[in-house]
């Protein structure tokens, strides 16, 4: 059975039921590969939302290749659009992956791609194996999920107007538009980033699991970054098959931030904080007012949100201000 895209109505190779229960398996030419939940899949109605919701959504899959739920549509509905600077980062990750040879040619024909956006919005694509425009839809609807953009004129001002003659990160032959290259400057860049994550949309958290501790992630600081646009990971409530000290240190390689509350100084929490700011990752520090003197003199320097039980509310709204301030405005510093 092969139906169009229930994400961005994209052509897929397949688009079939999962027999073993109640999901269906999903190669979507822009989305890429995906399993999605009866339920969520229902959620989809046509239309799915507007075009910069189906950009995000469609974006944070190809990232994340995971399989959906209705809650976690209804999260990615309200999730945070990245930035231009963000977007382009995003792309030019994409294509270093695509293309990882220096020097490698890569064919991008914008005009075929408004096409194709144009033929999927009026339901009018039908897959040919032999045809151009199927070759064209695997080429190159990749692009606007993996550069989180809605358009052919958004894409090209990431590609042209920053990535080329901004950050001169891409390089286009003057002939042919349609060929481009990464540049050398450009490779150094995606160097640099294996130390950071500016592309990453995720926030680990490194706090106590003692039970009354766990309505403080459930209720607020869940919220909190939620809210702010991005995607918490607890350790105890991420499922792996790897070693649980691995799978944190992996964890916190891969987020843009760590938020790090320390009542009930546990000596994980120290380590795990300490091994974001040797990355170089932003740190947002929260610790209970009455445990305060407990914390360890090395810290004492760093900007603490307190938080007092019965006023956790006041702990979601000042880390949700202190994430957009500190993160998404990219005011970072050692001491955030």
């Amino acid at each position: 059975m092969n139906e169009n895209c229930p994400i961005c109505n994209s052509p897929t190779n397949y688009n079939k039921p999962d027999g073993s229960r109640d999901a269906f398996l999903i190669d979507c030419f822009r989305c890429g590969n995906f399993s999605i939940t009866g339920s969520a899949k229902a959620f989809c109605y046509k239309p799915f939302g507007s075009p910069l919701q189906i950009a995000n959504v469609s974006g944070w899959i190809r990232e994340h290749q995971k399989e959906l739920f209705s809650d976690d549509l209804e999260k990615l509905m309200q999730f945070r659009t990245p930035n231009v600077a963000e977007k382009a980062i995003k792309l030019l990750k994409y294509l270093s992956k695509r293309y990882p040879i220096a020097g490698a040619e890569i064919m991008i024909d914008l005009g075929a791609a408004d096409s194709l956006l144009t033929l999927i919005r009026e339901d009018n694509f039908s897959i040919d194996l032999d045809d151009t425009s199927t070759e064209n839809a695997r080429k190159f609807l990749p692009l606007f999920s993996a550069s989180w953009t809605q358009n052919s004129k958004e894409l090209s001002f990431i590609l042209y107007d920053y990535l080329y003659r901004g950050q001169k990160y891409l390089h286009f032959e003057e002939n042919n538009k349609k060929l481009a290259k990464i540049t050398p400057d450009g490779w150094v860049f995606l160097e640099s980033l294996r130390t950071s994550n500016p592309e990453s949309q995720t926030a680990f958290i490194a706090m106590s699991f003692a039970p009354e501790l766990d309505y403080l992630f459930d209720d607020f600081i869940d919220k909190a970054i939620l809210n702010s646009g991005y995607q918490p990971i607890r350790i105890d409530k991420h499922e792996h098959a790897n070693r649980i000290d691995d799978e944190i240190i992996a964890l916190i390689r891969q987020s843009k931030f760590v938020v790090a509350d320390f009542t009930g100084q546990r000596g994980g929490v120290y380590f795990e904080s300490g091994f974001a700011l040797g990355l170089g990752l932003p740190v947002i520090w929260l610790c209970k007012r009455d445990d305060e003197d407990n914390l360890h003199f090395d810290t004492n320097h760093y900007n603490f949100i307190f938080w007092e039980k019965g006023k956790e509310s006041q702990l979601q709204e000042s880390l949700q201000r202190r994430i957009e301030a500190v993160i998404t405005k990219g005011n970072y510093t050692v001491n955030a």
